[in-house]
């Protein structure tokens, strides 16, 4: 008899497999105006200024993308972390009209209700050494995406290993309030540490996250083969009473990757957590 385990997460993947390509499948047909991509060309940094660089990002989640955009242009370790979109004031739904016809008094297909966002920043000339100016751009940047009308208020962390992590902190209700976000990421968690299967390692993470805050948290994606990387690969991780953030910390670091990124996916109303090695390297 199949594994329940395993056919649980094959049937989240499908899930969610399913909501995306629907999703993909109305932005190819021209259906709605709003930008949809997987990597960091949905923002670029272009120097228009002597000394100052200009970030643009126009996406469903901008501020995820020019997060990646630099990562990619400076080699900086900077994790992104979803606030939960679960209002319908910071929601688009993208399904097409005809949908709507044949579904009435239904949701569609929902996204994010991002769109268009710049920030220009002093550019120093060792900008790509991470203890020149790093902390000061992200914050510059996260500051101003703040004063936009794009989803969700976000703050920069600085993590013990040197990173960052640019996290959501508030999120606007159906009544147009900003409430806090309390992060899941923030969950305090209890792990053995033993050496492990790196796939075994991740499912406890986020099985464990599930059960301790209440939100559904699954296995996001990653590398094409992240699921042979997972299967072939063991991690050191544990600790007792530990924010689950710092769990996923060392698991990127035994398996030799570099940054997470967790998704809030309006649809399934669940988390995913990406984990990458970081495209630039």
């Amino acid at each position: 008899m199949p594994n329940p385990s395993v056919l649980r997460r094959c049937f989240l993947a499908l899930g969610t497999a399913l909501a995306f390509l629907m999703a993909a499948c109305l932005l190819a047909n021209g259906q709605v105006t709003e930008r949809a991509c997987n990597d960091a060309h949905c923002a670029t940094i272009e120097r228009e200024t002597s000394g100052y660089a200009v970030l643009r990002a126009n996406d469903p989640r901008p501020l995820r993308h020019a997060m990646e955009a630099l990562r990619e242009e400076y080699g900086w370790i900077v994790h992104y972390e979803d606030p939960p979109y679960l209002s319908d004031r910071v929601l688009v739904d993208i399904a097409p009209a005809q949908w709507h016809a044949a579904h009435p008094g239904k949701k569609g297909f929902v996204i994010p209700a991002g769109g268009a966002f710049q920030s220009t920043y002093a550019e120093a000339p060792d900008i790509g050494n991470p203890a020149s100016s790093e902390e000061a751009v992200l914050k510059k940047i996260v500051s101003d995406y703040n004063q936009t009308t794009n989803p969700g208020k976000f703050t920069v962390r600085k993590q013990s290993d040197g990173s960052y992590v640019v996290t959501a902190t508030a999120i606007e209700d159906d009544a147009g309030r900003e409430i806090p976000v309390s992060h899941i990421l923030d969950t305090p968690l209890t792990l053995p540490t033993l050496t492990r299967n790196a796939e075994t390692t991740l499912e406890l993470i986020v099985d464990a996250i599930s059960a301790k805050s209440g939100a559904v948290c699954r296995i996001g994606g990653g590398p094409m083969n992240l699921a042979n990387i997972l299967h072939h690969s063991e991690v050191t991780v544990g600790g007792t009473d530990i924010a689950a953030r710092e769990l996923v910390q060392q698991f990127i670091h035994g398996l030799g990757f570099r940054v997470w990124d967790l998704w809030f996916e309006p649809n399934l109303h669940q988390y995913a957590l990406i984990v990458d090695r970081d495209r630039r390297f």
